[in-house]
């Protein structure tokens, strides 16, 4: 892949639609949480987990679309992330409340932070695979809750407007790359037959919600 491509791939409304696709299939996983209960004896006969059997997938889906979220909300703020057609150190990681720390103005809520760091643990870890690499990356599997979707879906809808308006009016990647405007009704109101307008004149008369 050449530097251009990859940077017009890897520019912030890229990891955006990733987001909401992965918060799109996170909902529908969640939507049917309460549908079928297992029990999880694989810790011993004698600490059973009830839980859903969606819990560790919805919780990792969760966690990849506020990540995907934070690394484009990073890469708007700081194009050259992508310099040269590459991606930054500052981004290989899936610590995301290091990420998080990496962002100014976007303060984290104490619950917020704390499902954070539970995403944390689920990335690279129970999330995806029943043991981590090595025995000391071990971490606790945590349930999901109906607080923790609460959470999650607050701090979604924050960071992914936060993102939206950053880049509303376009973006300006390294290598003289530029991105057109964004256009997104869940924050905007659109003009009356917008259905019949060029992309300029709804991008000229288009307007945000309250």
């Amino acid at each position: 892949m050449k530097p251009d491509e990859y940077i017009v791939r890897g520019a912030p409304q890229a990891w955006r639609e990733y987001a909401a696709e992965l918060n799109h299939s996170a909902e529908v996983l969640f939507s049917n949480h309460d549908k079928q209960i297992i029990v999880d004896v694989a810790k011993g006969a004698l600490d059973p987990i009830r839980k859903s059997m969606i819990s560790r997938t919805c919780l990792l889906l969760f966690g990849l679309s506020i990540e995907n979220l934070v690394k484009g909300y990073m890469i708007a703020r700081d194009p050259n992330l992508l310099a040269g057609g590459k991606l930054d150190d500052k981004l290989k990681t899936h610590n995301i409340s290091k990420l998080f720390s990496k962002i100014p103005n976007f303060t984290l809520t104490k619950d917020e932070l704390e499902l954070v760091k539970i995403f944390d643990d689920s990335i690279p870890n129970w999330g995806r695979y029943p043991v981590p690499l090595k025995p000391e990356h071990y971490a606790k599997e945590r349930i999901l809750t109906q607080d923790m979707h609460a959470i999650y879906s607050t701090l979604f809808s924050r960071l992914d407007k936060t993102l939206f308006l950053f880049i509303r009016e376009g973006w300006e990647g390294p290598e003289g790359i530029k991105i057109t405007a964004t256009i997104d009704t869940t924050y905007e109101i659109m003009p009356e037959g917008y259905e019949k307008m060029s992309v300029e004149e709804i991008l000229a008369k288009r307007k945000l919600k309250d």
